[in-house]
């Protein structure tokens, strides 16, 4: 069995990102996080991850800005997580759009589900 893609969790709060983080390693997938988009970017570049998930709301731009960041190394699989409705970032270039709060448990069955194997 190939093993699971690595994870690139994107959000400002501190307790969210350690909690992503034990929920996808406890799972059994290598995550690493980011607290904004500047750390974000050099994460992407230094690690490639297959699946990133970010927080809409950043320090330093939106979830969405980051994405546009990463044109050419593009995660397989792109996660929006938001606190606004769904609708005002459904235009997003996301793969998913998710509203908090957000099922842990759930978000590691979508991703093993929806990751591309590696």
């Amino acid at each position: 069995m190939p093993p699971d893609p690595p994870i690139l969790v994107v959000d400002d709060d501190e307790d969210t990102r350690e909690l992503y983080v034990t929920a996808f390693e406890a799972a059994g997938f290598s995550a690493r996080a980011a607290a904004s988009i500047a750390e974000a970017r050099a994460l992407i570049d230094e690690a490639r991850p297959d699946v990133l998930i970010a927080d809409y709301s950043l320090p330093d731009g939106t979830g969405a800005a980051l994405l546009d960041l990463c044109a050419t190394a593009r995660p397989r699989l792109c996660i929006l997580v938001t606190g606004f409705h769904e609708q005002k970032v459904a235009a997003s270039k996301f793969d998913l759009v998710l509203t908090k709060p957000v099922d842990f448990r759930k978000l590691v069955s979508l991703v093993r589900d929806r990751a591309p194997a590696p």
